[in-house]
């Protein structure tokens, strides 16, 4: 035989704790038999004579082996950021320890020195959770409690746990309409600080006045069809993120696949962002009331296409804005019977521009009323 089988246990939990963190909310548990592959046999040439050798010329005690967890059929819900815990009995520790010896006894969960989240973020690298009955092997010495599955400190010098977790994106009704449909988000409300893949979903982010948000540094929002972000009738702020591939897969000439929407009154400031692979718009302020700071962006289109008129910052139909210091680039529409703009400032209701810099557009800047170069944050 190659492998041994054995039941293991996969919990996740989500990000809320006790005084003692520990996560207080078990969101999905399932327990697998996982196949599991011997480990060559021992070398006698090397150190010990019970290690074996590898392709690399080195000796090695153990061999690491992924094992995949299904939990499809639960249908968990995940929050952004979750606990991950693995399980499983040995002949004298576990839940419910097996009594006999055998090759589980030397069964461990790999925590690589070098490994660094490659898919997502780890966000406490010095933080791991576990479960040991040795007050010694926690940092504070027990002092939180043993054999409980809690948070241990002080870990960023042995690495973190080699997991991945794989979901299916949640696209939830909005009550915001666009072409006859009640469009979708990945997210609403709460502030995106991380990435948000809103594939399959028509927004990325959505936020109103009975769901405040925003986005802040760190975010990476892509893959909705119609709009990265919307902030409709509220105040949010959109900051040291980045917004790209929103739009059709292929992108087509379908007018929308707007990177951030400001609409209906909405007002904030969009600092500091990257904005990218948009089907129509970059950054776009629209209608009456509606007040935007925009600053120190970099909005990029596609360059020269045909399909579509893109624009990179659009201030239109009476909505107000500071524009300043922001690098608009590569919107160009090469056919004749329409114009891709930099900036675009359509029946604006005011707009003060200035330093931004602006290259590679069909038109710089597009001027169809932009209200007297008037801003007005308060409106």
């Amino acid at each position: 035989s190659t492998s041994w089988t054995h039941p293991i246990t996969l919990n996740v939990y989500s990000d809320s704790f006790d005084a003692n963190v520990v996560p207080t909310t078990l969101l999905a548990t399932v327990t697998q038999n996982v196949t599991i592959p011997w480990r060559p046999a021992a070398d006698p040439t090397c150190s010990g004579g019970t290690a074996w050798r590898a392709g690399d010329g080195n000796c090695y005690n153990g061999l690491a082996f992924n094992a995949t967890f299904d939990l499809s059929s639960l249908n968990a819900t995940l929050t952004n950021s979750i606990v991950v815990g693995v399980a499983f009995n040995t002949q004298s520790y576990g839940a419910a320890p097996i009594g006999s010896a055998g090759p589980y006894n030397s069964l461990n969960v790999g925590v690589p020195t070098s490994q660094t989240a490659s898919v997502g973020t780890d966000s406490n690298s010095n933080g791991v959770f576990w479960n040991t009955s040795f007050a010694a092997f926690y940092a504070d010495g027990g002092a939180g409690g043993v054999g409980t599955f809690r948070e241990d400190t002080n870990w960023a010098p042995n690495g973190t746990v080699a997991l991945q977790i794989e979901a299916t994106q949640v696209c939830t009704p909005t009550g915001f309409s666009r072409d006859g449909m009640d469009l979708t988000a990945a997210q609403i409300g709460g502030t995106v600080s991380s990435e948000l893949d809103a594939t399959g979903c028509n927004i990325g982010l959505y936020v109103d006045g009975d769901n405040p948000g925003g986005v802040a540094s760190g975010a990476d929002i892509h893959g909705a069809n119609y709009f990265g972000v919307v902030v409709n009738g509220t105040s949010a702020n959109v900051q040291d993120g980045s917004i790209h591939n929103i739009g059709e897969v292929p992108f087509n000439g379908t007018q929308h696949g707007n990177a951030v929407f400001y609409t209906a009154g909405a007002s904030g400031t969009v600092d500091g962002n990257t904005v990218s692979l948009y089907q129509k718009g970059g950054i776009i302020v629209d209608g009456t009331d509606t007040a935007v700071t925009v600053t120190n962006n970099a909005v990029t289109g596609l360059g020269q296409v045909d399909f579509i008129a893109q624009n990179g910052i659009q201030i239109s139909r009476g909505a107000t804005a500071l524009v300043k210091g922001n690098t608009v680039s590569g919107n160009w529409y090469t056919p004749k019977s329409f114009v891709s703009c930099g900036l675009l400032f359509f029946q604006a209701g005011g707009v003060k521009q200035q330093a931004n810099n602006l290259f590679d557009n069909e038109i710089n800047l597009c001027n169809v009323g932009r209200g007297g170069g008037n801003y007005n944050p308060g409106s």
